[in-house]
């Protein structure tokens, strides 16, 4: 199952998220990864398809990540979908986005953790397929309307969805010093390891 971390911008004493986490993390999730900073501006950085874990890496060292940068990051496990670059999250879910760009500046994108029981197009997974016929043309999918709608769609998994400088996230989250993480496993590796 794939894993999401959610940096809550905060002011909290507390490490940064640590390169063995994140590699123990890829171990898992072998599948590819990918993540999102927010600019000030509003919009956010978003890069995606790291098939490899030094590539991945050296992107979150250059980011220079802190406890004061929101931010995401998805280490993909593929339940549905091919092991390729496009299929990796973030996607951004701008209307006639493409979701398949592997980078660039959004102001809307999406990170999904779970399987959806939906139909797939050929080259797409269940998180492409979704994003493409149903978020890119909702809106804005931080409202609440549209929140409850997703969540309605998309049981049992967790989202996370950003829409101009707005983050909400469905399903069920653990947060634990002020990273959120979209299941349990991951969790619990950050909290293994922060201890060492």
């Amino acid at each position: 199952m794939c894993i999401i971390i959610y940096n809550m911008p905060n002011t909290m004493n507390r490490k940064k998220m640590g390169y063995s986490t994140l590699a123990t993390l890829w171990e898992q999730n072998p599948h590819g990864a990918g993540y999102w900073v927010e600019r000030e501006d509003g919009d956010v950085f978003f890069s995606k398809g790291f098939l490899n874990l030094a590539d991945f890496l050296d992107a979150i060292r250059t980011e220079g990540l802190t406890a004061l940068s929101r931010y995401a990051i998805h280490f993909r496990w593929a339940s549905r979908g091919e092991v390729k670059a496009s299929l990796c999250h973030p996607f951004m879910a701008e209307e006639n986005g493409k979701w398949w760009q592997l980078k660039g500046l959004s102001n809307r994108v999406i990170m999904h953790n779970g399987t959806l029981s939906i139909p797939t197009g050929a080259g797409r997974s269940d998180t492409a397929e979704y994003v493409a016929n149903r978020l890119s043309k909702m809106g804005n999918i931080c409202h609440w309307t549209a929140v409850k709608k997703i969540e309605s769609e998309t049981v049992g998994s967790r989202m996370l969805l950003y829409d101009k400088g707005k983050v909400r996230m469905t399903g069920g989250w653990i947060e634990k010093s002020g990273y959120y993480f979209s299941n349990v496993r991951g969790a619990l590796v950050y909290e293994n390891q922060r201890h060492c």
